[in-house]
C-alpha cells in the first residue's frame, strides 16, 4: 500500500512541475507580447515629461543680457543691453564674488531683476574713439559713423586720448580699452639696409645732405667751436616726385648708424612726406568741419612747432653708451602728410605727439625732414632759422646723373641678355650701349610729348627728360625685365633686348602724359610743381594721342637707337 501510494505522489510531482513549466511558458509568451506595449509607454513617459519641460520654459520669465558696471554694497549697478538706462540689482547667492568684473557680461531675472549668472568679459561691442576726456570721469566717445556720445566708464579704465575703446552694445558704457596699432601703420620704424652705392647720380646732392646732417651728429664738438653758428633741427628736402628725395634719407640714417661711435645715441629721423598737405601756411589748406573758418594746419602746424621747440639741436645731443639706449638700430619715421589727415580725422595732432614721444624714447638725437615738391606752402614758420632752416633741391636727373641710375639697374650679371643682343658684343658692352641708345631717347629734343599752354598764353613744349626721374628709370628696367620673363614662356626666348627697353619707356610716357592731359591741377601740382598754378591746359603731342602704341621698332631704327 505504501508503494502505491509512493508511486502515486511522484506522478503528482511530475503532474505539477509541468503544468508550472507550461504556466511558465505562457508568461514568457505574455511578456514577449507585452514588451512593445511598455517600450512605448516609456517613450510617452519621455514625451511626458519633454512636454512638461517646455510648458515650464513658456511660463518661465525670459534673462536679459546686461553688463556690470560697478558693484554697491552687496547689490550690482547694470545696464540692460539695448538701453540706456542704468539699474541697480540684487545678486543671486550663488554667484561667485570673484566673478562680478565691472565690464563683464551678465543674465538678469527679468522678473526680479536679480543679476542671475556672470558670462564673462563681453565679447561683443561698438568701437569708438575717445575724443576728450571730462573731469568727472565721463568720456567722449565717436563711433565709426562719426557719432559723438558721452558715455560712462566702466571700474578700472583708463582710457587715452585718441585711443579705441569697446563700448557695450547699447553705447553707453566703455567697457574695455583697446590697443591703438594703426600708429605703426603710418610708419616704418627699422630702416632697411640702403647705402650711397645703392643710389644713382645726385653725387653733389649727397655730399650737401651729410654736411647738413651727419656732420653735425658725428663732430658735435667742431661746430661748438663756432659761437655764432646756429644749429639747426632738420631739413627741408625739396624736388620733383620720384627724383630719390626718400632714397637718400634712408641711405643717409643707415650710413650715420655704420659710421657712430660707442658713445653716441642712435640716430632717429622722422620724415614728413608730402608736407604741404599737413602743414601748409596757417589759414590755407583743409578746413576744419564747424571750426569757424578754421583750417587744420591752424592746430597741426603749431603742434609740430611745439615738437621741434622741444628737441635737441643737431650737434647739441647728449653722449652716452650704446648700453643706456633701449635699442641698438637706427630708426627711420616715415609719415606720409595725406595718409595721417585721412586715416585720423580730429586726432592728427596726437598721432604727431605720438611720433615724436616714440622718438624721444629710442635717442636725443632726433632730426626732423620735411619732403614736398611745393615749398612755398610750407606755414613760413616751420622753415625759419633754429628749426627747419637747412634746404636742398633734389633736381630731376640730367643726362649723366641717368647714365649712374641706368648702371645701377643694368648691371652685368644681374639678369640674362638675348642671345642676337650678344652676339657680337660682350655682356659688359652691351650693358654701356644699351645705356646710351636709352639716353639718346630720353633726352630728344626731337619729338616732344606734351604741350603747356599757360593762363597768360604762352606754350611751352615738354620733352622725355622734362618728366623723367630715378623712379621712372627703375620702373623702364622692372616692365622689361617683366617682358621678358613673358617672352621665355611664351616663345622660350632667354633675356632682355634693347626693344624691351624702349618699348617700355615708351609706355611709361604714354601713361604719365595721359595722366597730366586728365586736367588734374593736382597731378600737375606732384609732377610739375608752383608752375602747376599758372597752367592753362596740357595737350599730348601727335604721337601721344590715345591712338594705338606706335611701332617700337619704327620708332627705334627712326631714330638711329637700334
Amino acid at each position: 500500500m505504501r508503494e502505491k501510494d509512493s508511486g502515486s505522489e511522484v506522478f503528482n510531482e511530475s503532474e505539477r512541475s509541468g503544468k508550472l513549466k507550461q504556466e511558465n511558458e505562457r508568461l514568457r509568451d505574455k511578456l514577449l507580447q507585452a514588451r512593445p506595449l511598455l517600450e512605448k509607454g516609456k517613450e510617452a513617459e519621455e514625451a511626458l515629461k519633454a512636454a512638461k519641460a517646455t510648458l515650464e520654459s513658456i511660463n518661465e520669465q525670459p534673462l536679459i543680457y546686461g553688463t556690470l558696471l560697478s558693484l554697491e554694497d552687496e547689490r550690482a549697478r547694470v545696464v540692460y543691453s539695448g538701453h540706456s538706462s542704468q539699474m541697480l540689482v540684487s545678486i543671486n547667492p550663488e554667484v561667485d564674488a570673484e566673478t562680478l568684473i565691472p565690464g563683464y557680461e551678465v543674465l538678469l531675472d527679468q522678473k526680479s531683476g536679480r543679476l542671475f549668472q556672470v558670462n564673462g568679459p563681453q565679447k561683443n561691442g561698438i568701437v569708438a574713439t575717445t575724443k576728450d576726456i571730462l573731469s568727472d570721469g565721463r568720456l567722449i566717445a565717436t563711433t565709426a559713423t562719426g557719432e559723438q556720445r558721452v558715455v560712462q566708464l566702466a571700474a578700472g579704465l583708463t582710457p587715452k586720448v585718441g585711443y579705441p575703446v569697446l563700448l557695450d552694445p547699447s553705447a553707453t558704457v566703455a567697457i574695455q580699452c583697446l590697443p591703438r596699432d594703426d600708429r605703426k601703420e603710418l610708419y616704418v620704424e627699422e630702416i632697411p639696409e640702403i647705402g650711397w652705392d645703392a643710389i644713382g647720380g645726385l653725387h653733389e646732392e649727397k655730399e650737401k645732405l651729410q654736411r647738413m646732417i651727419e656732420h653735425p651728429y658725428l663732430y658735435p664738438e667742431y661746430y661748438k667751436q663756432y659761437k655764432t653758428l646756429r644749429p639747426s633741427k632738420g631739413l627741408l628736402l625739396q624736388g620733383p616726385p620720384g627724383c630719390g628725395k626718400t632714397l637718400l634719407i634712408k641711405a643717409l640714417v643707415h650710413e650715420m648708424f655704420k659710421l657712430r661711435r660707442e658713445e653716441m645715441p642712435i640716430p632717429v629721423l622722422v620724415v614728413w612726406d608730402e608736407a604741404e598737405a599737413l602743414f601748409s601756411t596757417r589759414g590755407t589748406g583743409v578746413p576744419i568741419e564747424g571750426g569757424g573758418g578754421g583750417t587744420m594746419s591752424d592746430t597741426v602746424v603749431p603742434q609740430l612747432l611745439s615738437q621741434l621747440d622741444g628737441l635737441n639741436a643737431l650737434d647739441s645731443y647728449k653722449r652716452e653708451p650704446a648700453t643706456a639706449c633701449q635699442d641698438t638700430k637706427p630708426f627711420f619715421y616715415y609719415i606720409g602728410g595725406p595718409r595721417i589727415l585721412n586715416q585720423f580725422v580730429g586726432n592728427t595732432e596726437e598721432a604727431i605727439r605720438e611720433v615724436y614721444t616714440s622718438a624721444r624714447e629710442r635717442s636725443n638725437f632726433v632730426a626732423t625732414v620735411l619732403i614736398t615738391n611745393r615749398p612755398d606752402m610750407l606755414d613760413p614758420a616751420l622753415i625759419r632759422e633754429g628749426r627747419i632752416d637747412k634746404k636742398l633741391y633734389i633736381p630731376r636727373p640730367d643726362r649723366e646723373a641717368a647714365r649712374s641710375i641706368f648702371s645701377v639697374y643694368l648691371k652685368e650679371g644681374d639678369f640674362p641678355i638675348h642671345a642676337s643682343e650678344i652676339a657680337h658684343q660682350t655682356p659688359a658692352q652691351w650693358c654701356t650701349h644699351t645705356i646710351e641708345r636709352l639716353l639718346d631717347y630720353l633726352f630728344s629734343l626731337e619729338e616732344p610729348v606734351a604741350q603747356v599752354e599757360y593762363r597768360d598764353g604762352r606754350r611751352k613744349d615738354l620733352f622725355r627728360g622734362d618728366l623723367l626721374s630715378g623712379s621712372k628709370i627703375y620702373a623702364i628696367v622692372q616692365r622689361a625685365s617683366e617682358t621678358a620673363i613673358a617672352r621665355q614662356i611664351e616663345r622660350g626666348e632667354v633675356g632682355l633686348k634693347l626693344e624691351y627697353l624702349l618699348q617700355a619707356a615708351e609706355a611709361s610716357y604714354r601713361e604719365e602724359v595721359d595722366i597730366l592731359t586728365s586736367g588734374s591741377p593736382q597731378k600737375w601740382s606732384q609732377m610739375l610743381g608752383k608752375e602747376s598754378e599758372r597752367i592753362a591746359r596740357i595737350s599730348p603731342a601727335s604721337q601721344y594721342s590715345l591712338s594705338e602704341l606706335r611701332d617700337i621698332q619704327t620708332l627705334a631704327k627712326r631714330g638711329g637707337l637700334i
